[in-house]
């Protein structure tokens, strides 16, 4: 009886050992630190413990049964009536320190990949967070400035999203005044044609580059009632490539995306937009990048390095990236990358801030009243190749001697180029405001092009800008 009893218990310890040890095979093999040899050593003591205790409690004490016929072992309902327990082989301290237990092991393995998930590096979750591009995009009409913000704790009127492609992020431009508010009522009757939209930019970046402000401020107004979409568009590369960005440059990026997304411009935004055009035109400085090559990686906007800027300084680099997205040229997209690298270089390297204090220029609000542009008040040699058919018109107006003599169209595109105004501003730097700007020299095929059909150039841009400017006669019914 007691021999039966005993085998039976020890065929029962035997499985469940089995079990611990594939359980443990299974643990292990995702571990390596322990070895093998440790595990199987240390299972074959655990049993040989176990046997022993088996035989030794089945020959002293015959009484394993309780008062019911119950097991006094807890763990008898899932033995099947067994009472025994392997107990735990008895560990020295030099085993101890020498060799850590399966359990112990196991549970010291969790807490170091615990550790290694939650120990502090150069990017943790709250360093993550401070140089992460914010997720919203404020505009104040109090103060006519954009902010990039973390959170909104300030009243809204006005809210969209949109995908920032370009960093993968979801910016929301957020707003006090709503869409709509205090429109400013335009006479349709003077209004341009969505074909002059072309015309309209050359003469808006002719004006800026001459220091026109008066005819700058009307081509913005007539522009910016045309297409506001495409006028921010517009007006966020011409300050960037005929003048130098302020602070309050990430205004123009806000509007850019609002109005894509169908904003209308308030009344007196309207009025700030064209003081700002009109302040553009008299500008001081300017900034070449005509001189530098893009760089070879795309800018990385989270960084360290961009988010310890002052938030003016932050939001400017900010809006520049921002403003690449909706560029359609590849030119002024690289023209921004250029200029990113090179304000956030003069931002970390200028003490003084001599760069950043000149491009600093105030803007005043400007009254929309008597704001039209006449045809007659155009400056027509803002009708250049690019924006109208002025080459082809040419050609059939030159001789046959001198069809035969330029064949080459490019030719004649410098020569109607080279009478448009060069912007003689000093370029921006670091320390000092530089040389200007040289002017380019046209070839000879170029000048002698332009000293014999110069009258007739003129005529013909003339021309174009009536014709294309001509309003339809109404259909009658």
């Amino acid at each position: 009886m007691d021999g039966t009893q005993s085998s039976n218990r020890v065929v029962r310890v035997s499985s469940a050992e089995s079990t611990a040890r594939s359980d443990a095979d299974a643990k292990i093999s995702r571990v390596k630190p322990l070895s093998w040899g440790t595990v199987r050593a240390e299972l074959n003591e655990r049993e040989g413990s176990g046997r022993s205790q088996t035989a030794s409690h089945a020959s002293s004490n015959g009484q394993k049964v309780g008062r019911r016929g119950e097991s006094n072992d807890p763990l008898s309902a899932s033995n099947g009536g067994s009472n025994h327990r392997p107990a735990k082989r008895p560990r020295t301290a030099e085993t101890a320190a020498a060799q850590p237990s399966i359990r112990d092991h196991f549970q010291a393995t969790s807490k170091d990949r615990i550790q290694l998930a939650e120990a502090p590096s150069e990017t943790t979750n709250a360093t993550l967070k401070e140089i992460s591009i914010p997720r919203y995009f404020y505009l104040d009409r109090s103060t006519t400035s954009a902010k990039f913000l973390r959170d909104t704790r300030r009243r809204t009127r006005y809210e969209t999203e949109i995908a920032w492609r370009d960093q993968h992020h979801i910016l929301t431009l957020c707003t006090d005044m709503s869409s709509e508010e205090q429109i400013h009522v335009y006479n349709m009757q003077h209004q341009y044609p969505r074909a002059s939209i072309p015309l309209l930019q050359s003469h808006l970046v002719l004006c800026i580059r001459a220091g026109n402000a008066q005819l700058a401020r009307r081509t913005a107004y007539e522009f910016m009632n045309v297409d506001a979409a495409a006028f921010f568009q517009s007006l966020s590369a011409i300050i960037l490539a005929e003048a130098v960005p302020n602070s309050q440059y990430p205004v123009i990026v806000w509007l850019l995306c609002a109005t894509k997304k169908g904003f209308r411009v308030p009344y007196k935004m309207q009025e700030w937009v064209i003081g700002l055009v009109g302040a553009l035109a008299n500008a001081y400085f300017r900034d070449d990048t005509q001189t530098a090559s893009p760089p070879s990686q795309s800018v990385t906007l989270v960084s360290t390095a961009i988010a310890r800027l002052p938030n003016s300084k932050r939001d400017l680099i900010y809006s520049l990236q921002l403003c690449r997205q909706f560029q359609p040229l590849s030119a002024h997209r690289d023209m921004i990358d250029i200029l990113t690298e090179r304000w956030l270089h003069r931002m970390h390297t200028d003490p003084l801030d001599s760069a950043y204090s000149r491009a600093q220029y105030a803007v005043s609000n400007m009254a929309l009243d008597n704001l039209h542009l006449g045809v007659e008040t155009w400056d027509v040699t803002a009708v250049l190749p690019h924006c109208s058919s002025i080459v082809d018109l040419l050609r059939l107006h030159l001789t046959a001697k001198d069809q035969a003599r330029w064949k080459d169209d490019q030719v004649l595109k410098e020569a109607i180029i080279a009478g448009c105004a060069v912007n003689k501003r000093p370029p921006i730097s670091s320390l000092r405001a530089g040389a200007p700007k040289k002017e380019v020299k046209l070839s000879e095929e170029a000048e002698a092009v332009r000293n014999k059909y110069r009258k007739e150039i003129a005529r013909l841009q003339a021309r174009i800008l009536k014709e294309l400017l001509k309003k339809p006669e109404p259909e009658l019914a």
